[in-house]
C-alpha cells in the first residue's frame, strides 16, 4: 500500500502525536509501552506509523496520564490539563507537527502564562507563555 493512502497518513499522524506526548511526558518508549500495557515493539510501530495505535491502549494512557483520544487520533489539545497541553504543543512544535489549530486553548489557559501572538495566516492566537514578572508588561 502506498504511504501516501489515507490510512498510512492516518497512522503516521498518530504516530507523531504520540511521540510528542511521550516526550512531553518524559518517558522512553519502553517506559511509557509498559505503563499501557502493551510491548515496546508494539508501541514502537505505532509511533513509527507502522500500525494503528489500539483504542484499549490508548484509554489506558488516558487514564495515567490523562492524554486525551482527541490529542491521539484528531490532535486536538482540548480536553487535557494545562501544563500536559503546554508541553505536548512545544514537543509538537519541536518536532514539527501541527497541534490542534496551532494554539492552545483558551478556556483553559493560566491567568498570566498567555501572551497573544500571530499566526502563519497573520490572524491572533494566544500562546502559552512564562509567568509574567512586574516590568513585562
Amino acid at each position: 500500500m502506498p504511504s501516501s493512502s489515507p490510512d498510512s497518513a492516518l497512522k503516521e499522524a498518530v504516530g507523531r502525536r504520540l511521540a510528542a506526548a511521550r516526550l512531553a511526558l518524559g518517558k522512553t518508549q519502553e517506559q511509557l509501552a509498559a505503563e499501557i500495557g502493551v510491548e515496546r515493539n508494539t508501541y514502537a510501530n505505532w509511533e513509527g506509523g507502522s500500525r494503528l495505535a489500539q483504542v484499549q491502549a490508548m484509554l489506558r494512557l488516558m487514564a495515567r496520564h490523562r492524554v486525551t483520544l482527541e490529542w491521539v487520533y484528531a490532535g486536538g489539545l482540548h480536553g487535557m490539563p494545562f501544563d500536559l497541553q503546554r508541553d505536548v504543543f512545544a514537543a509538537a512544535s519541536r518536532l514539527g507537527i501541527a497541534a490542534g489549530s496551532q494554539e492552545i486553548p483558551v478556556g483553559v489557559r493560566e491567568p498570566g502564562r498567555v501572551k497573544k501572538v500571530a499566526s502563519r495566516g497573520g490572524s491572533l492566537h494566544e500562546e502559552a507563555s512564562a509567568p509574567l514578572r512586574k516590568g513585562d508588561r
